[in-house]
């Protein structure tokens, strides 16, 4: 960090709690997630700190790795930039810097995206729909029932939502 002149831009910050995740999210003017496809193949889904960051209204900006670009669409909920494209990334981070407008615009967006089709009740509701096309008996299994939590929930200030796929 020192050596790239970066010690008072950039910090990692390490563990912590929901809590202070929270309060990062609401203090972030931006989120950048660079993923890629490791040399052994291995690489992330969708990243549940994207949806996170995007639910809590701070614009993201990732690389098209994976299923990411199902969830960011370039340049209406998000910046994609090239995989291991340093100056496509910092070009990206540059351009939400530079633009309050933009900003406001991707991280409205974003959120709107999370909460219409990603949020539990209709992911449940999808995979009980999926299983029974492929065995009908499915379809007489009692719903789930549980609570679920996440960062974004707490964030919001909703109350754990149940789990149930109908």
């Amino acid at each position: 960090m020192a050596n790239l002149e970066l010690k008072g831009c950039v910090f990692f910050a390490g563990k912590m709690t929901q809590d202070k995740l929270i309060e990062e999210y609401r203090r972030a003017d931006l989120f950048v997630l660079p993923c890629l496809v490791a040399d052994d193949r291995d690489r992330d889904g969708i990243p549940n700190v994207l949806f996170e960051a995007m639910a809590m209204r701070v614009p993201v900006v990732s690389t098209p790795v994976s299923g990411i670009g199902e969830l960011v669409d370039h340049t209406h909920n998000g910046l994609l930039a090239a995989e291991k494209d340093s100056e496509s990334l910092a070009g990206a981070i540059e351009l939400l810097l530079d633009d309050p407008s933009l900003r406001h615009r991707l991280s409205a967006n974003g959120r709107q995206k999370v909460m219409e089709r990603f949020n539990l009740h209709q992911s449940t509701a999808k995979v009980r729909e999926l299983l029974a096309k492929q065995d009908p008996r499915s379809a007489e299994l009692e719903p789930l029932s549980g609570r679920s939590e996440t960062t974004a929930s707490r964030a919001l200030g909703a109350a754990p939502q149940e789990v149930s796929p109908s």
